[in-house]
């Protein structure tokens, strides 16, 4: 563990890249989409998450296994809205030693539906996405992505 934590550090250290290491950083990018619905009126709303990613990179899926990071939406809504339901792709297996990994390794789509109050907020609604992005190792990060009111 000593050693993952040293290599992270030091990764960290160098800007993002190690030693002769030709490769640009990964990348994980998104946005908030409004499907259906609208928060000025409507008291319920469909969105969809769209997550893309460097290619030859994957993330890990909501529960990952015993390997890789957890992707994890955490929505920032105003005062009386709540996510009543979240759609997530399945994810694909990856044999990892004698584990699986379970993960995505495209681009790829979350819907959620949210309930609120028929108000007139201006307040936005946020997501903070967080994942591990991975190849022989997995760098943690996280997006905002904010959707207009």
């Amino acid at each position: 563990m000593r050693g993952v934590l040293t290599r992270v550090a030091l990764f960290v250290a160098l800007g993002g890249q190690f030693p002769g290491d030709t490769q640009p950083l990964p990348k994980v990018s998104g946005s908030l989409v409004r499907v259906r619905g609208s928060t000025r009126g409507d008291s319920a709303i469909e969105v969809r998450v769209d997550i893309a990613m460097t290619e030859g990179w994957h993330i890990g899926a909501r529960q990952p296994g015993k390997v890789g990071i957890p992707t994890k939406l955490e929505w920032q809504l105003p005062k009386g809205w709540s996510v009543t339901s979240e759609n997530w792709p399945a994810p694909k297996t990856e044999p990892v030693g004698r584990d699986s990994a379970f993960i995505y390794t495209g681009p790829f789509s979350i819907h959620a539906s949210l309930v609120g109050p028929r108000a007139t907020s201006q307040e936005p609604i946020q997501l903070v996405f967080s994942y591990g992005i991975c190849r022989e190792m997995c760098i943690p990060g996280e997006v905002t992505l904010r959707l207009a009111r």
